[in-house]
């Protein structure tokens, strides 16, 4: 299941007509959060002039990070430039729009007022911020820094071809449709005109199945039903798809096919090991099931026979005869044990030979006294 959220208008907190607007990391969580339980790819749809450069790398590491679990693609539905190109990037399928501009440039700053040191510090920051960027550009498009800096001092607009070639897009979005509307010539009849427009959507066609693959690409295969798959034509991005076996992006109950493609033509579909060695484990789980089940119906089967109940009862008795011991034990008339008794005995003794400092003095005196008179 394809979810879809979008980036559209500036990147960060910007003031618009008296209020503020723009795209933040916040919205672009909250979008994610709300997608529909079973999404599998996250259609990551982007308009924007750009803005913060800061708001830009949060979003971007935000949506990096989420490879981990989702397949996220990108798609072009308006102008896109500045710090806004590096969201476009973000996606393993990048689909371009020919209606609408592509401009890479350096990053820039109002540094306002300050002295030295403050435009100093503005400037340090801004050439780290180019170097960063450049160095991002650099790794995703494998275009050598040298390449890219000319390019963003200029603020280069990249054509639509060029987005392909460099790297920045996977494909091109299919204008075929506005292209024809475009060219049509005016002396031609409404039905000439209706007939050429049906042709160009395929109306009449076979409908071609869109397969989402695991990689994020997307294999069309001209067939009504999965189970005409087998023989009909599979491409990708237009052009046949190379022999090769592909994973399909697992459905909502998580069972992914491979699909066996040779000569530009589909020649097998089966499901792929995973989910054939999780068919085992729920057809192992359900005979175990079914066993639990019988046991405890030869359970209820005895019950009803008295043989469990019987059994119940004898243990019953043992129960209460071993509650009604322990009260007698813990009664009021209850012996304490001999080593209680011999305690208690030896407090008492203490307490009974317990005397005064004033008697001790005096029993002393009276020893002392008898001693000096001999006796």
């Amino acid at each position: 299941m394809t979810g879809k959220i979008s980036i559209v208008g500036p990147i960060g907190a910007v003031e618009e007509n008296g209020k503020m607007a723009g795209v933040l990391l916040i919205n672009v969580i909250s979008q994610v959060k709300a997608l529909p339980a079973g999404t599998q790819i996250i259609e990551v749809n982007i308009s924007s002039p750009g803005g913060l450069v800061d708001e830009g790398d949060n979003i971007y590491n935000y949506l990096e990070s989420l490879k981990k679990d989702f397949v996220v693609n990108t798609v072009q539905i308006g102008h896109i430039a500045s710090i806004a190109t590096k969201l476009f990037l973000v996606g393993t399928s990048r689909v371009a729009d020919r209606a609408f501009d592509f401009m890479i440039h350096n990053p820039w700053v109002d540094p306002g007022p300050g002295d030295s040191n403050h435009q100093a510090d503005i400037l340090e920051s801004l050439l780290a911020s180019e170097a960063s960027l450049r160095k991002f550009y650099s790794k995703v498009l494998n275009i050598t820094e040298e390449g890219l800096t000319p390019l963003m001092d200029q603020e280069t607009t990249i054509t639509p071809d060029q987005l392909v070639s460099l790297g920045f897009a996977t494909s091109l979005k299919n204008n075929q449709l506005v292209m024809a509307m475009k060219t049509e010539k005016k002396e031609k009849s409404l039905t000439d005109r209706i007939k050429a427009l049906a042709e160009s959507v395929g109306i009449g066609k076979i409908k071609g199945m869109d397969v989402a693959l695991m990689d994020g690409r997307m294999l069309v295969v001209e067939a009504p039903s999965e189970d005409d798959m087998v023989g009909a034509a599979a491409t990708i991005d237009g052009a046949p798809a190379p022999d090769a076996d592909y994973q399909s992006a697992p459905d909502a109950a998580g069972v992914s096919d491979v699909i066996t493609v040779k000569g530009g033509k589909v020649t097998a579909v089966a499901e792929a090991p995973m989910a054939v060695e999780q068919n085992a484990k729920i057809e192992a789980l359900e005979k175990n099931l079914a066993s639990l089940t019988d046991a405890v119906s030869a359970l209820v089967e005895a019950a009803k026979g008295g043989t469990i109940e019987a059994s119940v009862k004898e243990s019953e008795k043992k129960f209460a005869a071993q509650i009604m011991a322990l009260r007698t034990e813990i009664g009021t008339t209850h012996e304490p044990k001999k080593g209680a008794v011999v305690y208690a005995q030896s407090v008492a003794k203490e307490q009974s030979s317990h005397r005064s400092i004033s008697q001790v003095m005096a029993e002393k005196a009276e020893a002392r006294k008898k001693q000096l008179n001999g006796n």
